[in-house]
């Protein structure tokens, strides 16, 4: 017996064979079940409030330094490029610095409707809104960085600098770090032993939808 009283796991050169071999026992996934849900304290879901998915939201995005801007090609087809975050703010509002001669300003001024995703290994936001393109001197020279200048060699002065403002309509997030995870290895593994499907989105900590 283990220290959960249950039957004793697999050591983890036996469960490491296993899975090199293709084959995971339904002892060896309910004792990742347990210990998941162990170390995640049994919690398998939590609800928040709108304030409260709005701070998560701002904290996922604070750690993102690109984004993709999806914007409306010619022909309506969808064009995406990987652009510097200038800023992100608390409320959703991103800032990215733009030439002025450059295709996606053309695409913008013809249809603001865009999408602005971000990702790494295990977190991911996704943003719909729209966007403004803005020559705001304060604003400009409050989130100049020194990097801009191979793209814009005369500075904050140079004509062709703009900035794309995004206005959020609605975004999402999913989270997959930490103990967010840990929640979900459990959920997974737990429908994997019982045949049934894991509850993906019952937690709000790890996803949820947002009106903006």
């Amino acid at each position: 017996m283990d220290a959960t009283g249950g039957t004793p796991c697999p050591n983890r050169v036996g469960a490491r064979k296993s899975r090199q071999m293709g084959m995971i026992s339904q002892r060896h996934m309910t004792c990742i079940a347990r210990e998941a849900s162990t170390a995640s304290g049994g919690i398998m879901s939590e609800m928040l409030t709108e304030s409260e998915k709005h701070e998560r939201l701002a904290k996922i995005m604070s750690g993102f330094q690109t984004a993709m801007l999806v914007t409306h090609g010619t022909h309506s087809h969808l064009r995406s490029r990987p652009l510097a975050v200038a800023e992100a703010k608390g409320d959703g509002v991103i800032y990215f610095a733009t030439s002025a001669t450059s295709d996606k300003v053309r695409e913008i001024e013809n249809n603001p409707a865009v999408n602005v995703s971000m990702q790494d290994d295990r977190k991911f936001v996704s943003i719909t809104g729209n966007a403004r393109l803005t020559r705001d001197r304060q604003l400009i020279d409050k989130l100049w960085s020194n990097a801009w200048k191979v793209w814009f060699p005369r500075g904050k002065e140079d004509p062709n600098l703009l900035l794309i403002e995004v206005e959020p309509v609605e975004a999402q997030y999913w989270d997959a770090g930490g103990l967010e995870g840990l929640k979900y290895l459990f959920q997974a593994a737990k429908a994997l032993v019982t045949g049934s499907q894991p509850d993906s989105d019952g937690d709000e900590r790890r996803h949820s939808k947002l009106t903006m």
